[in-house]
């Protein structure tokens, strides 16, 4: 089991890294396969996604990385901006309708009381499955905990879910995209000390 001791608030120095890193982390990933079904397209299209997340993220000071894994939190009444969703959706004239099917799915089922926003989590695959993101959310998840505010996220495959179910979070509305994967909007409630 990994420590949370490793994780640690990520600098503007360590952007390329992590961008790197949460690039390998959904290579795979269903849902990113369905918005950028190019493979070729998907390899510049994915990093040029990790880096506008990072790069809209990282002020806000919720970006965290854990060796070679990274999250990237949205606090408390911040959600993306519209200037940022307009650059997701203009990654690919082929895709953006897709982009914008996704955003809307997205918006009809996210919570509108306050919360902190799991946006992206990810480890390096073949340093998946050793703790590491069990760590980055302990990590953040402990401190929601004695602040009293609650957590929500989107989990893009059932690996994902099966690992936030563990850490407290239920599902809450299940998102299908159009002729693609499911995403499984989930809660976390803030947990009582003890």
């Amino acid at each position: 089991m990994t420590s949370t001791a490793l994780v640690h608030r990520a600098t503007i120095a360590e952007r390329d890294e992590l961008v790197h890193t949460l690039d390998a982390a959904f290579a795979a990933d269903p849902v990113l396969a369905w918005l950028m079904p190019d493979p070729e397209r998907r390899g510049v299209l994915g990093t040029e996604f990790f880096r506008i997340s990072v790069d809209y993220c990282l002020p806000f000071g919720e970006v965290y990385r854990g060796g070679p894994a990274g999250a990237v939190w949205l606090p408390r009444g911040i959600g993306l901006d519209e200037e940022t969703e307009k650059r997701f959706l203009g990654l690919g004239e082929e895709t953006v309708d897709r982009w914008d099917a996704c955003f809307s799915a997205m918006d009809a089922v996210h919570p509108r009381e306050p919360h902190a926003y799991l946006f992206l989590l990810g480890a390096e695959p073949v340093h998946q499955g050793r703790g590491l993101g069990s760590a980055l959310l302990r990590h953040v998840t402990d401190r929601l905990d004695r602040e009293g505010t609650p957590a929500y996220l989107e989990a893009t495959c059932a690996d994902n879910r099966r690992l936030y179910l563990r850490h407290g979070f239920v599902d809450c509305a299940e998102i299908l995209l159009p002729d693609g994967p499911p995403m499984f909007p989930m809660w976390r409630e803030a947990q009582p000390a003890g």
